[in-house]
């Protein structure tokens, strides 16, 4: 949706009495007020569509890994540290709950 305003002001060679000039100086006033409140509501709104942009749509690639099935799950169990970041527990907890 696209606001459009135009702020339309009396030019000063023209005649006009004080009450116009006060009744314009208002005018002009709310304008302006609209203004920010439009703008305000506007950077609300690109900050929320970033917001889903960066948490639905700018997805990282999916990995592909090297190995399938046992050899994969072989090479995490035995790489020092990766059984815990992907299976949240030690080698050794892992093949005890295989034995089962």
């Amino acid at each position: 949706m696209v606001v459009v305003f135009f702020v339309w002001r009396p030019q000063l060679g023209t005649e006009t009495d004080d009450t116009d000039d006060c009744d314009s100086d208002e005018w002009i006033s709310n304008t302006m007020q609209v203004f920010s409140l439009t703008k305000n509501k506007l950077i609300g709104c690109a900050i929320l569509a970033v917001q889903y942009y960066m948490t639905y749509l700018d997805k990282n690639e999916i990995k592909t890994p090297a190995q399938s099935g046992y050899g994969w799950t072989l090479e995490v169990l035995n790489t020092p540290g990766e059984s815990h970041k992907m299976f949240r527990m030690n080698a050794s907890l892992f093949d005890m709950l295989h034995n089962l």
